[in-house]
This record gives C-alpha cells, structure tokens and sequence, in this order.
C-alpha cells in the first residue's frame, strides 16, 4: 500500500495476493488514485461459479451447472467520484466499526478477522 496521489493520511493505493485458511487464494485491489475511477466492484470466482457485486448490488451470478445464467440490470448507485479519496457513503465503515464494538461487547470475534485464522462465524 502507497499513499500515490492525494495528500492524506492513508493510503490511496493497495494491492494484496491473500492465502485464505483453506489454501484459496484471492486478489484485493483498491485504488482512489486511478483515472478515472470506477464504481466499488467485488468479484467472487471459483470452480463452480462467479457472483460480481457493483456498488453493492449484485449483478450477475454464473454457476457451472446452472445453464441460465443470472444478470441483474437494476441501476446502480452512482459513486459522483470514485477516484476521490473522499469517503461519501460511510456505511461500510460503520458497519465494521459496529461489529467490532459488538464483538468487544459480547466477548466474541469480529465477523471479518484480519489476522491468519480467517473469518469468524457470526
């Protein structure tokens, strides 16, 4: 991670190769330093099928042995600057930030562990 492009205390550049628990691997790429910026896009592919969520919505879903093939066509939140630095819709954040006071609360782990171990269950 680099800070590339914008002067802020944090990074507007990141790249990670993840080894999960089970020996999956994953790619993680996040960048406000890119032109001109696209929509927050996730995509989880496997052996038995693709999902890909915009904005968080899903989008499509192709499994292996589902000959129809699912594609959403609802329109999509517009992010107004994808390449700002800027946080404009905080719900993710405070989503995480919930879930980590909740696990402090209750005595339990996050749902998301960012250490080896990988995720916890809810």
């Amino acid at each position: 991670m680099k800070t590339k492009l914008h002067t802020i205390e944090a990074e507007d550049t990141l790249a990670a190769l993840l080894e999960f628990e089970s020996g999956a691997l994953g790619v993680l790429q996040a960048a406000t330093s890119i032109y001109p910026g696209y929509p927050r896009r996730i995509e989880l592919t496997g052996s038995e099928g693709t999902m890909i969520l915009e904005q968080d919505r899903l989008i499509e879903i192709r499994l292996r042995h589902d000959e129809s093939a699912s594609v959403f066509t609802e329109s999509m939140d517009e992010n107004p600057s994808p390449s700002s630095p800027v946080v404009s819709d905080h719900r993710a954040h405070q989503a995480v930030l919930e879930d980590f006071i909740r696990a402090i609360e209750t005595n339990s782990r996050p749902y998301a562990m960012g250490m080896k171990g990988g995720a916890a269950s809810p």
